[in-house]
């Protein structure tokens, strides 16, 4: 018997039977105490959906199509409160309108917006600043378990930035064009594009090179071992 109660199936009883239902297990079978699958399920799906057909089999689209309109209701909810922090930023004067919130489980965590004007720093854009508001009040480096709703597609810095903290769901809102049609630099079009089409290299790169090199590379190596007490015996920068 396994731990939905379902009997082995043997030559002699044929395919596996339900047992009566209890409430321990969340599989579908568990959905009519009256009229019972052909087989044990246990799938993440919203019950209340699910659909017994005459014959015992279970048809799950309407349980999807529930699940994808409850997640798309979540994002309207979380995106609509992104994008009055961009309002809000504005009417504060604190910078451009863009805003960004960061939720874990379901529940806010911050809500940011634009602070380049106020704290005059061009790196203090809503994603930024709404990854580093997260990280300080979690107390963790990495977002793992975190989403970001972002106003508007984020630029190649503020992508980074999502990127280098783990968050595992990213959704914004209006393209970066809505953005660069009222003036802001159009190279934040490239980041999710993964294109260069936007970009213009207005400075000079160079690459050191001799000892100035040698110095700066040697830097990793003398100091990997203080990393190590981030991650165990691997350093969290050789994980990427």
């Amino acid at each position: 018997m396994d731990k939905c109660g379902a009997i082995a199936t043997s030559p002699a009883t044929g395919p596996p039977r339900c047992s009566p239902p209890t409430r321990t297990c969340g599989g579908t079978h568990h959905l009519r105490p009256s009229r019972r699958p052909r087989h044990c399920f246990s799938l993440s799906l919203d019950l209340d959906n699910v659909v017994e057909s005459k014959d015992g089999t279970i048809s799950v689209a309407s349980a999807f199509a529930g699940h994808q309109e409850a997640v798309q209701d979540r994002d309207h909810k979380f995106l609509t409160k992104a994008v009055e922090e961009a309002y809000r930023g504005v009417e504060c004067g604190d910078g451009g309108p863009f805003g960004a919130v960061v939720v874990c489980n379901h529940e806010v965590v911050v809500s940011c917006h634009n602070m380049v004007l106020k704290h005059t720093d061009p790196t203090a854009h809503a994603e930024v600043t709404a990854i580093r508001e997260a990280c300080k009040k979690l107390g963790k480096i990495e977002l793992s378990d975190c989403e970001i709703y972002a106003s508007c597609e984020p630029c190649p810095m503020c992508f980074g930035a999502v990127h280098l903290s783990r968050i595992k769901r990213l959704v914004y809102g209006a393209k970066a064009e809505a953005a660069i049609a009222i003036g802001f630099d159009d190279f934040i079009a490239d980041a999710l594009r993964g294109t260069g089409y936007y970009q213009k290299a207005n400075m000079e790169i160079k690459k050191a090179d001799g000892s100035g090199a040698l110095i700066a590379e040697q830097v990793f190596e003398k100091t990997k071992e203080k990393f190590q007490i981030f991650s165990g015996d691997v350093p969290i920068w050789a994980k990427r």
